[in-house]
């Protein structure tokens, strides 16, 4: 038995896609989540497509993770180089499902910071350097922000390319698994 052990790189490369795909999945379908939830007088069941969209970022690892561990079945005649590039495809996926979900939070938390321009300032709190962040945001704060207006199907619309774009990484980068692990 040699040192090298495929069915371990493997292995990793498996639970590598599915961790940090579903890690990336969380913080987008966190910060979606919020959306949901400040949006849903709005727009009803419409605001959560964006917790949808961020969902579909854990499948993806999800799908390689399940490949690369039938793979590790038929590890009799695996080589190193076959190896190395399942622990490949599975950093490729999880890395972009990651920076995929990365991406929708930070854009769904700015969108709601600039849509919610008062939820982070202090509401009743007797220390003055104490900021706190409501789930739910009062009715006077989407008054001012008619230029966000979500009712408009034009802001709906633009919202959800952007949140498609970003996903596209995700699914970018679950292409180039599988070719890594066709190859």
């Amino acid at each position: 038995m040699s040192s090298f052990a495929p069915e371990l790189w493997t292995a990793l490369g498996a639970a590598i896609s599915v961790f940090l795909s579903s890690f990336g999945s969380c913080y987008a379908s966190a910060n979606a989540g919020l959306f949901a939830m400040r949006n849903h007088a709005q727009l009803g069941i419409k605001s959560f497509f964006p917790v949808i969209i961020s969902g579909v970022l854990a499948i993806y690892g999800l799908i390689i993770g399940v490949i690369l561990a039938f793979k590790i079945d038929d590890s009799s005649s695996m080589s190193e180089q076959k190896a190395f590039h399942y622990f490949g495809a599975g950093w490729t996926v999880g890395a972009a499902c990651l920076c995929s979900g990365a991406g929708i939070g930070l854009f769904l938390k700015g969108y709601m910071n600039m849509a919610f321009p008062d939820s982070n300032r202090t509401h009743g709190t007797s220390d003055p350097g104490t900021e706190t962040e409501p789930l739910l945001s009062s009715r006077h704060a989407v008054q001012h922000t008619s230029s966000l207006d979500m009712t408009k199907g034009s802001n709906l619309i633009a919202l959800l390319c952007v949140l498609v774009f970003l996903e596209a990484i995700g699914l970018y980068g679950l292409i180039v698994a599988l070719f890594l692990i066709g190859k």
